[in-house]
């Protein structure tokens, strides 16, 4: 039979074990939050910079290139 130090200390490995798992979890999890976090804040840029390009062609009557473009 196992003595009672001998228990308590398996005792304590299990808890340290199980609050290992417990602790990668949560950080799967926090990991997983962030990255849709900035994958909806990439959506938001890009259209955000798609209506300023849209808006500056609209306003200008012209694109960006033929500004630039030689009058001939």
């Amino acid at each position: 039979m196992a003595s009672i130090k001998q228990k308590e200390r398996l005792e304590r490995l299990f808890r340290w074990k199980q609050d290992g798992v417990k602790a990668l979890s949560e950080h799967g999890s926090k990991e997983q939050a962030t990255r849709v976090l900035t994958a909806k804040l990439r959506v938001e840029r890009l259209a955000r910079e798609a209506r300023l390009v849209a808006k500056t062609r609209t306003s200008c009557g012209t694109t960006h290139d033929d500004a630039k473009s030689p009058p001939f």
